[in-house]
């Protein structure tokens, strides 16, 4: 991976978030203007760092849904979160296939990593990211079936 594209089998693919990075998004420009640059900055790095957080707990999870204690480690901030993922998973996913996998829509030229692919209890797969804006989810999931690569960079 350069930043901007992931290589795969010599083949670079754009990274999903490259391209939803450049797309227009007046509504932040909008908010942006209504609380200043000094706090629009403050919060994106607040809730970045939120994400980070919440992520490598959500994630710890997903590896091995049979190993406790993972929650007993969680911020108090990230409790109501976890709880409500925790609500979604036992109420729908039947087996994890992957977490933080790589998929790859060669066709197009793309790909991203997604933080969860699962098996639901209706019998669909489901891609789960628990982070990113729906539009990067979209891509990820396009009407072709993208493949998961292991090994890509």
């Amino acid at each position: 991976m350069d930043g901007s594209h992931y290589i795969v089998d010599g083949q670079a693919l754009v990274r999903v978030s490259t391209v939803c990075a450049v797309l227009n998004k007046p509504f932040l420009a909008s908010w942006r203007g209504r609380v200043g640059n000094e706090a629009a900055d403050k919060a994106a790095r607040e809730g970045a760092e939120f994400g980070t957080r919440l992520h490598q707990a959500l994630y710890a999870f997903a590896q091995d849904p049979t190993v406790g204690g993972w929650a007993h480690a969680l911020a108090p901030d990230l409790e109501p979160h976890a709880e409500a993922f925790l609500g979604w998973w036992w109420a729908n996913v039947e087996s994890v296939i992957a977490a933080e996998q790589l998929l790859v829509h060669r066709a197009l030229g793309y790909a991203g990593t997604t933080d969860l692919v699962a098996v639901l209890k209706d019998g669909a797969t489901a891609i789960v990211d628990w982070k990113s804006p729906p539009l990067s989810l979209a891509a990820t999931c396009s009407a072709s079936t993208p493949t998961a690569v292991t090994g890509g960079q």
